[in-house]
């Protein structure tokens, strides 16, 4: 992994938390196609307010601010993680702006990374956690190679051990993001104006994880209002 993969340091595990962690890992594409599209609409301003219900939300949901561990990873011209893992409880939305291009195989791979490291956090503090939420927005198509993080996304889906989602607005590439997303979930399209639809629909995934049990089957809620089948 090259120097812009490297990670900052995580919030520290309270110690009068013992968990269950649910780590929560959001790509967020900030490419400067995020900047307008057709009608004047500005995604990076809906993404924006979204991301900002979304803190509000987990912060406010008296399970899931203890349990939920979220981490923010921006993707252009190159991949960064601009929130490392933090406890709901203690998330403040970014400020995201849009430029550059898209970046989307380094930011799967730097999300990849930021769950092994958390996870040796958990071990070592004797904590249990459920299995990692990973997702992936984007309005494009990838401009980087994504083949090899594609791969091991199918590879911990597959053996149970990652909850990966791939979500594009109208203008995505979606015959690379159902290449990228394992063959189980394929790709979602969001509906128009429906980010802070998406964005309730996690907080309300994280609160159904944070009340059970690790390792055991959680349903999702329904997509039905901010999305829909992308084939």
């Amino acid at each position: 992994m090259n120097e812009l993969a490297k990670l900052p340091i995580a919030m520290d595990l309270p110690p009068e938390e013992p968990g269950p962690f649910a780590p929560c890992i959001l790509l967020l594409d900030t490419s400067s196609s995020m900047t307008a599209q057709p009608g004047g609409t500005r995604p990076i301003d809906e993404l924006n307010a979204a991301v900002k219900q979304f803190a509000r939300d987990v912060r406010n949901d008296s399970l899931a601010c203890n349990r939920a561990d979220i981490t923010v990873i921006e993707f252009n011209s190159s991949a960064k993680q601009i929130v490392p893992p933090t406890l709901a409880r203690d998330f403040i939305a970014p400020q995201l702006t849009a430029n550059g291009l898209t970046a989307m195989g380094e930011a799967i791979e730097l999300g990849l990374e930021a769950i092994k490291t958390r996870r040796r956090e958990y071990r070592a503090n004797g904590a249990q956690a459920y299995k990692p939420m990973m997702f992936l927005l984007t309005d494009g198509m990838p401009t980087d190679d994504w083949s090899s993080a594609a791969t091991e996304v199918h590879r911990l889906a597959a053996q149970g051990r990652l909850n990966f989602f791939a979500v594009g607005t109208s203008s995505a590439d979606f015959d690379t993001l159902a290449q990228i997303a394992p063959p189980d979930r394929p790709p979602m399209r969001v509906l128009d104006g429906r980010f802070p639809e998406m964005f309730r629909w996690i907080s309300d995934s994280l609160s159904s994880i944070s009340g059970s049990i690790p390792g055991e089957n959680v349903p999702l809620p329904p997509t039905q209002g901010w999305g829909e089948a992308a084939f």
